[in-house]
């Protein structure tokens, strides 16, 4: 990996920034292992305690309530005392909730630890990726942005093949839920590594610690520059924290700023953003791939988590392609290009479903097409766009209301989806992600620019905001 300020020839990437890098985006990996693992589990929970396909999307969405709160709390922490403590606290909520899990006697204490988890989700979600953006050089920032995604889908896969090869074991649900302590624990070890930021600490006033720590993560010859740049980004969001009768580098922003009419383009740009990464039905069916098979004709738990495995490795792979795309091609490009697949593969397996070509093999085959370029797009984009394109005066804020966005499409999502499914079957339910993913296209299309290879501080000349 290279990186270097814009006026400069890249250069290899110090090691303690590829460290650190790798640390922080442990917490990507705990919310895919989330994703991933109860996806299997639920084959046998359900079994277990006879759940009704109303209370099987409860199971799983409790973890999404839980989420609401972390992104509630995650802004407010992140600015008052850093990136750092909420990342250490997204792991503890991680490994107290798998340990409830896995011990749970009843399918109360397991709603119990699956919110616990659901917490350690909001926050890794609405802090990682604003970290990850603000350690990166901007020539580099798309790619290390989507190390968070590459973590997301690699915890997914590792969860599906644990989930396929703890099958025939004792208590296997049980097993496959506590399983999430490990990276857990590597996160909170892993903490002590991780400096603070030091667009955060610039922010604070604080530019000769902001360039202690660039002195750490970058090569020599662009700190300078770069310690310039931060100072004259605090300037301009002291200036703007000041016209909104703020002081000028408070602690923290309140809410009501975030509302101001000068965010309002970004905001809404960032919120539905997030709705459509959800509403296009990526986690209905990583959450119900096995129940989806199922139906499909997987007529073992064994084959329905295979096939599931498939779509995790598919979704691996093409987000560490999108990895190497998005600082080459674009966030814009990538996303339409994504989008595009997406509809059509929702749109030939709705169509082949209704002619009768409903085999396990059609059915793995056009949802891997799905997961390909879903991964391409919303999948990896979403995270480098959002964890960029705010100001910093209300990133914490904005990221955090996006996250919650996030939140609470995906649980409305995941409740409905169990139900709907049984309702209108495959087709209608593919059919409906379909025509979101096609408002989604024509939404990106006219609003959002491009914000590749943009420093931080312009996004707000981007986006509009004086």
């Amino acid at each position: 990996m290279e990186f270097a300020g814009s006026d400069l020839p890249r250069r290899a990437a110090p090691r303690q920034f590829l460290l650190v890098v790798a640390v922080a985006s442990l917490g990507g990996t705990l919310f895919g292992y989330d994703t991933g693992v109860i996806a299997g589990a639920l084959l046998f929970i359900r079994d277990q305690f006879a759940l009704s396909e109303f209370m099987q999307g409860a199971v799983v969405g409790i973890a999404l309530f839980g989420a609401l709160v972390g992104v509630a709390i995650s802004g407010t922490l992140s600015d008052r005392y850093g990136r750092r403590l909420p990342i250490a606290l997204c792991a503890l909520f991680f490994i107290l909730g798998s340990l409830a899990c896995a011990f749970a006697p009843d399918v109360v204490m397991l709603m119990i630890g699956r919110g616990l988890i659901g917490v350690g989700i909001g926050i890794a979600n609405s802090v990682t990726p604003i970290y990850l953006a603000e350690i990166s050089p901007p020539d580099r920032r798309g790619m290390i942005i989507s190390l968070n995604s590459v973590c997301i889908v690699a915890g997914q896969l590792a969860s599906f093949l644990l989930d396929y090869w703890m099958i025939d074991w004792n208590h296997n649900w049980r097993w496959m839920l506590g399983f999430g302590v490990l990276p857990g624990v590597l996160l909170i070890m892993g903490i002590a590594l991780l400096p603070q930021s030091p667009r955060w600490l610039a922010a604070k006033g604080r530019l000769k610690d902001a360039e202690v720590v660039l002195r750490r993560m970058r090569n020599p010859e662009g700190v300078a520059a770069e310690v310039e740049l931060l100072a004259r980004d605090a300037a301009q969001e002291s200036q703007a924290s000041l016209t909104d009768n703020h002081k000028p580098m408070a602690a923290e922003m309140s809410w009501k700023t975030m509302f101001k009419p000068r965010y309002r383009r970004v905001l809404l740009v960032g919120l539905l953003l997030s709705f459509y990464q959800m509403a296009t039905g990526i986690n209905a069916i990583l959450y119900y791939a096995p129940i989806i098979f199922e139906k499909a004709g997987a007529n073992t738990p064994a084959l329905a988590l295979l096939a599931t495995s498939a779509l995790g490795l598919v979704n691996t792979i093409f987000t560490l392609v999108a990895m190497q795309l998005v600082d080459r091609v674009g966030r814009r490009a990538l996303l339409l290009a994504g989008l595009g697949g997406v509809i059509a593969t929702l749109a030939i397996l709705t169509g082949g479903i209704l002619l009768g070509l409903s085999s396990i093999w059609f059915a793995t085959l056009c949802l891997c097409g799905f997961i390909a370029c879903f991964a391409l797009s919303l999948g990896t984009v979403y995270y480098v766009v959002v964890g960029e394109m705010f100001p910093q005066e209300i990133r914490s804020h904005a990221m955090g209301l996006s996250t919650g966005m996030v939140c609470v499409t995906n649980l409305l999502v995941t409740i409905a989806f169990p139900v709907a499914n049984a309702a209108w079957g495959n087709a209608g339910s593919f059919a409906f992600f379909a025509v979101i993913a096609a408002t989604a296209f024509l939404f990106i299309l006219r609003a959002l620019p491009e914000t590749k290879g943009r420093d931080l501080g312009e996004m707000r000349t981007l986006f509009g905001i004086h």
